[in-house]
């Protein structure tokens, strides 16, 4: 049997590869085809999924700013002939580098960093960008990244004012100069989010508990997003809301739409000629929710398994969708890892996620093989 793993990491615990290569050593049968093939849908992981299938990328690095305004050395890919750079927002603007100090709050950061990051490989000869969205913690409307490609931005009594989230709802004048730098680069923006900026389903309200926002603090920035929206005469497009309105900023910035990260990087990869040579797929996420329904890996895996007519299985930490639902979503089965009671906080440790992934690959594999 010719098997395929490709899950993606399991976001506070393991990477992409270490579930993968988790999975293959702990198969029981050892004289099945396994291959395995880390992967990302534009969020944290990208990078590396990118360099450990596609040989003509190096790895690189440079150093820009956190959200809160400290440096970070990120590491991004980068081909020399083509001189296309892929670059993941999480790696400088991540929830995972997000702590409970209050320079940390979405009021007070911006996704500046992503901007001078670009800037840098722009002046370094990049000419082709590919930028995964996923994972952020800012919810700026891009400001950051506008003023470090050039914009600026003012307020009523015609002050300069720098990005923060706190900032946007301030804005009166903006001054549209873009880098020259840019002028002639192509554009691949990489998101799974396809919200719109504002509204019950926007940047704010979809994704502000998650950043730190309290409920009255929602509805605050809420407003002050609506009057970024309104001042950068930008109509609510479906995308905007990615990465706290970096979608909209890549947008205004680019004059590009967003594609999704998953089907994006399948195809750069080559996934999809993988999944057509296999007899089963599995892949897997740390949580299987409704997120998951809306272009992420599982679900993007599950489908294009499903067009090239091969079975799915996914491999989860925790599912919070019923799982009879699974066939609707092109998957054969979905299997939580965990087998005895344990806390979240306990589940999430490296050690205890990769007990549990090893236990499953064993039970899977011998049930796989009842039926073949």
């Amino acid at each position: 049997m010719k098997i395929l793993i490709a899950s993606d990491s399991f976001k506070g615990s393991l990477s992409s590869q270490q579930v993968n290569d988790l999975i293959a050593k702990h198969w029981l049968y050892k004289e099945d085809d396994i291959q395995t093939h880390p992967i990302a849908d534009g969020g944290e992981g990208t990078v590396d999924a990118v360099l450990a299938t596609c040989e003509q990328f190096a790895c690189h690095t440079l150093l820009t700013r956190k959200s809160n305004g400290e440096n970070i050395e990120i590491r991004y890919a980068y081909d020399s002939h083509t001189q296309t750079a892929v670059l993941e927002t999480a790696s400088m603007h991540g929830l995972h580098l997000s702590t409970n100090n209050s320079k940390d709050h979405p009021f007070y950061t911006s996704s500046y960093g992503l901007g001078k990051a670009i800037i840098i490989l722009a002046k370094r000869g990049v000419r082709h960008f590919i930028i995964g969205l996923g994972g952020s913690n800012i919810i700026d409307g891009g400001m950051g990244l506008l003023e470090a490609c050039g914009w600026r931005f003012f307020d009523r009594h015609h002050q300069r004012l720098c990005a923060a989230g706190q900032n946007i709802g301030r804005v009166c004048f903006v001054k549209k100069t873009t880098n020259p730098l840019l002028k002639n680069c192509t554009w691949h923006v990489l998101s799974d989010v396809n919200a719109p900026l504002t509204g019950s389903s926007g940047a704010v309200y979809l994704f502000g508990q998650q950043k730190g926002l309290t409920t009255a603090q929602q509805h605050e920035h809420e407003c002050a997003m609506r009057h970024w929206q309104t001042i950068l005469q930008a109509t609510n497009h479906h995308g905007d809301g990615a990465a706290g309105g970096l979608g909209l900023a890549f947008r205004l910035l680019t004059n590009t739409e967003l594609v999704p990260g998953l089907m994006y990087l399948a195809e750069m990869t080559q996934l999809k000629q993988k999944i057509a040579r296999s007899d089963l797929v599995i892949t897997g996420e740390g949580c299987f929710d409704e997120q998951s329904t809306q272009g992420k890996v599982v679900t993007s895996i599950a489908q294009i398994a499903h067009q090239a007519q091969k079975k799915c299985i996914a491999v989860v930490g925790q599912t919070k969708l019923d799982t009879t639902l699974s066939a609707h979503y092109h998957l054969q089965a979905v299997v939580p890892i965990i087998s005895s009671i344990q806390t979240i906080k306990e589940a999430l440790t490296p050690i205890n996620a990769q007990k549990n992934i090893a236990q499953t690959a064993e039970r899977l594999s011998q049930l796989i093989h009842c039926f073949n």
